[in-house]
């Protein structure tokens, strides 16, 4: 289980084994300055206006056991209270409908720290990419170049022109590139006849595997040299 702090750890989003990242209503509750009594009567009365699977109730068990929340003890949690647990998009819904003195801006104050969430999880999901691009590159001259002639809009026949590989090679650098989202997906493509000539190229080596498995490894070394 982990948790990720926000409005000053008030407010928490958790995970459980099976279940999306979650606030508890209780807890969104307390970031609107509202009684949690108060908030569960404003969601059973909207619950209709909240999509299938952005809300659920939380076995005894799961918040008992699996919910260590505000530092309470398993034996100091009451479960004879139902909980509900809230995905994102349900928190965003519900705050449209929950109403109380301090509403107004603790929606804000919530719908400002889940941006905020977003934000630093994309800024960490990019460096994570940078980084694994740079190992995957590496010392590749053809790798290294691909990138380039990615971001300056090379077209497929500039980039044949400069690499010092063969072809396949070349294609064969561009896909796994392509793949792993190191370059757009619609940048560098080869023309069409030229895929047309390489897929007719397999498929004359798949004929050779048929009883000729060494004439088919050679035209294989052949075509990749």
């Amino acid at each position: 289980m982990s948790t990720l702090p926000a409005l000053a750890g008030e407010t928490r989003i958790h995970s459980l084994p099976g279940r999306p990242r979650f606030m508890l209503l209780t807890e969104v509750a307390d970031a609107l300055e509202l009684k949690a009594s108060n908030a569960r009567r404003q969601f059973h009365r909207h619950i209709d206006k909240l999509p299938a699977g952005s809300w659920f109730a939380l076995t005894p068990e799961e918040y008992r056991e699996k919910l260590s929340l505000r530092g309470t003890t398993s034996q100091g949690i009451r479960t004879d209270v139902e909980q509900f647990g809230l995905t994102e998009t349900g928190v965003l819904i519900l705050l449209r409908y929950l109403t109380g003195p301090g509403a107004e801006a603790g929606a804000a104050a919530l719908i400002a720290s889940i941006m905020q969430r977003h934000a630093a999880e994309r800024q960490a999901l990019r460096a994570a990419l940078i980084e694994d691009e740079a190992k995957f590159i590496g010392r590749s001259t053809i790798k290294a170049t691909i990138k380039l002639a990615a971001l300056e809009g090379w077209s497929f026949s500039r980039l044949a022109g400069e690499a010092t590989c063969s072809m396949p090679v070349l294609i064969r650098h561009l896909q796994a590139m392509r793949l792993r989202g190191f370059i757009p997906q619609d940048a560098l493509l080869p023309p069409v006849y030229m895929l047309r000539e390489i897929a007719a190229r397999h498929a004359l080596m798949a004929e050779h595997l048929d009883g000729h498995e060494q004439d088919a490894r050679q035209l294989l070394l052949e075509w990749e040299a």
